[in-house]
């Protein structure tokens, strides 16, 4: 249970994480290495309303503040055959068993070493 709400709770920390810089940062690179990796023209990203103005005035993309999703963004090729998804939601889903060995860790183990 308690890394059950342990996960259930940083889906409710992905909205101040994107006030962050390392979001902001995160944004950037990502959307630089999306334009390289999509072939550097006309590139579509969905991003979340509001956020338009943290890619910047980026030339090769074409911005739609239509995505649903507690963060991050969606790139499309030009003629949508390609698509990568940074939204926080599959980026964590990624990492989930990752992160459940390193709360488990830090839930279970550092608390019995404490002890000794």
């Amino acid at each position: 249970d308690v890394i059950k709400n342990a996960f259930e709770n940083m889906f409710l920390d992905f909205a101040d994480l994107r006030k962050t810089t390392d979001y902001k940062n995160f944004i950037k690179s990502a959307t630089n290495t999306c334009v390289k990796e999509l072939g550097g023209e006309n590139i579509i990203i969905h991003c979340l309303k509001g956020e338009k103005s943290l890619f910047g005035t980026n030339s090769k993309i074409k911005l739609f503040e239509d995505l649903d999703a507690p963060g991050g963004f969606i790139a499309n090729s030009p003629d949508k055959s390609v698509k990568i998804d940074l939204t926080l939601e599959v980026m964590f889903e990624s990492k989930r068993e990752e992160i459940r060995k390193e709360l488990y860790s830090s839930f279970f183990f550092e608390k019995k070493k404490s002890k000794s």
